[in-house]
């Protein structure tokens, strides 16, 4: 029970601090069951105390025991750093989205599968089961004439893949997009090529007040740079700083009505950061 819900708050140790309710199994019933499944519903959360309701189905989904009320208390506390596992790494991103952008959005990390050939039809199929993973199930995915994905329920989606995973990310009521990108050492000139001038002059500002690496801060420009080409915008179209460096890893930008926060982070086997950036826009 208390290994599955801290998969949703992998940043912490969640302890058991008590209990409204407890409805257990009777023991001749699922004495003949090989699994069941734990359905968990995050009901509060007040600082690091979160209160949980968890139904425990069988395998034919009829409910066997119930938590209500389970709250747990979250204690040695990650800054997020990393390395991170990428499955774990889609929760923590998620919980942080309201603090960072207008919108809260859902998010979710998948790992490529070895051998991955990266092209259309395996992108769009990894772009598919992440969605999935995100929204429960099939999600209707579909895509318009440009390659947009949409999914059915109202949700706005978009995906990237880089970096050996792909990044989903969906909201409702505003226009999202995400990039994920290896924050790799490239040249000046490269640079400039990817970033253009002004683009250029942003990353530096960046790096001289979050004082992180050159390659990192040219990186979330470079991220925030596509997901306003995923918007229809024009590639340098006023991108500039939202606000004062922060602390936490994140570095917020914005163009017109459009938020873009980025992450810095590191995954589990890959020896370079790692930047994910996530842009939400409020609907006309």
């Amino acid at each position: 029970m208390m290994h599955s819900i801290q998969c949703c708050v992998p940043d912490a140790t969640l302890l058991p601090a008590g209990i409204e309710k407890l409805y257990l199994a009777d023991p001749e019933r699922v004495r003949s069951q090989d699994a069941v499944t734990l359905h968990g519903r995050e009901r509060s959360r007040d600082g690091d105390t979160y209160v949980w309701d968890v139904d425990v189905r069988d395998g034919a989904g009829s409910l066997v025991e119930r938590w209500a009320g389970l709250t747990l208390r979250a204690v040695r506390k990650q800054d997020g750093s990393g390395p991170w596992t990428p499955t774990l790494l889609g929760p923590y991103v998620e919980r942080r989205t309201p603090a960072v952008l207008p919108a809260a959005l859902r998010v979710v990390i998948r790992p490529d599968g070895p051998g991955e050939d990266g092209g259309l039809a395996t992108r769009r199929r990894q772009t598919a089961e992440a969605v999935g993973w995100m929204l429960g199930g099939e999600a209707g995915l579909r895509y318009r004439p440009d390659g947009k994905p949409e999914a059915s329920g109202g949700f706005a989606v978009s995906a990237a893949h880089g970096a050996g995973v792909t990044l989903a990310v969906a909201g409702r009521g505003v226009a999202v997009a995400c990039d994920i990108e290896a924050a790799a050492e490239r040249t000046e000139t490269e640079w400039a090529d990817l970033l253009g001038p002004a683009g250029v002059e942003l990353a530096a500002l960046i790096a001289a007040e979050s004082g992180e690496a050159p390659a990192a801060a040219a990186t979330r420009v470079w991220g925030a740079l596509e997901t306003l080409a995923k918007t229809g915008r024009a590639r340098g179209a006023d991108l500039v700083a939202d606000g004062a460096a922060r602390d936490d890893g994140w570095v917020l930008l914005r163009s017109g009505r459009a938020r873009i926060a980025t992450f810095a982070t590191a995954l589990r086997d890959r020896s370079e950061p790692v930047v994910l950036t996530l842009l939400t826009e409020e609907k006309e």
